[in-house]
């Protein structure tokens, strides 16, 4: 139909609005938010996880045992070889690993290093921790400067600056005034 109304369209464009308007949503199609759910709905999600955890961890626990009974007396041989060798190579990295912390340990007391702090930068070195390291030869450096100050401070000879006994007078003066003089003393 036509437009009764005589009113007078304006074809002007408006060059404020936006260039690519996004289409009007009807209020039934938004999304509505859920609120948030209690601590009653909460726990009972909490439980029906907990029951699943252990249902799952059960029947893990059950296929295990399955499986150990279907393996063949050479594959449980073979399986236990297994852990005996990763335990025995776990114990072997272990025992290195201390024989070089207390390798390096004596190297840094041979230093000057406390022993306390020398265990500290051995097992930094080899657990390839570098903030460590250097803060262990920081505390080092602070120490040895503070005891070369210390040996030298010692080492130097006491100053006598008027802090001596007073005597009762000077002996040049002494033996200036020892001498008469033609008017007489």
């Amino acid at each position: 139909m036509a437009d009764t109304n005589n009113e007078v369209k304006d074809t002007t464009m408006d060059t404020t609005a936006n260039p690519n308007p996004e289409p009007a949503v009807p209020a039934s199609d938004k999304k509505e938010e859920k609120p948030e759910p209690t601590v009653q709905e909460l726990m009972v999600e909490i439980a029906k996880l907990r029951r699943e955890k252990d249902k799952n961890a059960s029947e893990a626990a059950d296929w295990k045992k399955k499986f150990r009974e279907t393996q063949s007396a050479e594959e449980k041989a073979s399986a236990e070889k297994a852990e005996r060798e990763a335990q025995r190579q776990a114990e072997y990295e272990e025992l290195v690993r201390k024989n070089q912390i207390h390798d390096l340990t004596e190297n840094f007391m041979d230093q000057g290093y406390s022993k306390e702090l020398a265990r500290k930068a051995a097992t930094s070195w080899v657990d390839n921790d570098k903030d460590t390291l250097l803060e262990c030869q920081k505390q080092f450096n602070a120490q040895l400067i503070a005891s070369e100050k210390e040996k030298w401070i010692a080492s130097r000879p006491e100053i006598n600056a008027g802090t001596g006994p007073a005597e009762e007078e000077d002996p040049f003066i002494k033996g200036f005034n020892s001498v008469p003089t033609r008017f007489g003393k």
